[in-house]
């Protein structure tokens, strides 16, 4: 097996499904058709490079090309990909629009993040930490709660590259 898979850019996409559940979808930007579902954020990463391994693998066989990694590597990332950002956001909740009796969708501001470079053990550690030190920042009540008067949670979330779980664009029911 080869380690062609590390030269592409992977992403985790979180999702609430109706019955409450939380989904995590493992993503390639490099292979937009496959995707991994998992009931955890490491699940659904190691899913998809797993998928994309494989893929590979046909894709060869077959002999066929490759497509080029869009994000190529830089000084930070050595094309291994074993390096994260660990970035905050400030989550606030907003009304969408009265379909449906009513619905309300996250909006995620980017507020900073810090770079780490290998290391599992290292990374979980700033997590913790960052999460302690947020925990005085929180709201007294969390943005599901109808006592929160607007004030925005905190959220730290392990990313690839800073900044890339910022909303962007209002989501609109269909």
């Amino acid at each position: 097996m080869s380690d062609e898979y590390r030269k592409y850019t992977y992403r985790v996409k979180r999702e609430m499904m109706i019955e409450g559940d939380i989904v995590y979808y493992g993503l390639c930007n490099e292979f937009p058709s496959l995707y991994f579902s998992a009931k955890t954020e490491h699940e659904a990463f190691i899913g998809i490079r797993k998928l994309v391994q494989k893929t590979i693998e046909t894709i060869k066989t077959k002999g066929e090309y490759l497509p080029d990694p869009i994000r190529t590597p830089n000084k930070y990332d050595i094309g291994k990909y074993d390096s994260r950002f660990v970035s905050v956001y400030e989550v606030s909740r907003h009304y969408g629009g009265p379909e449906e009796g009513g619905w309300w969708y996250d909006w995620r501001q980017f507020t900073g993040q810090t770079y780490l470079r290998r290391g599992a053990e290292k990374i979980q550690k700033t997590v913790d930490t960052l999460k302690q030190l947020l925990h005085e920042h929180q709201p007294r009540y969390d943005r599901f709660s109808c006592a929160n008067r607007g004030e925005p949670d905190l959220v730290v979330i392990i990313e690839m590259i800073p900044g890339e779980n910022e909303s962007t664009e209002r989501p609109r029911y269909e």
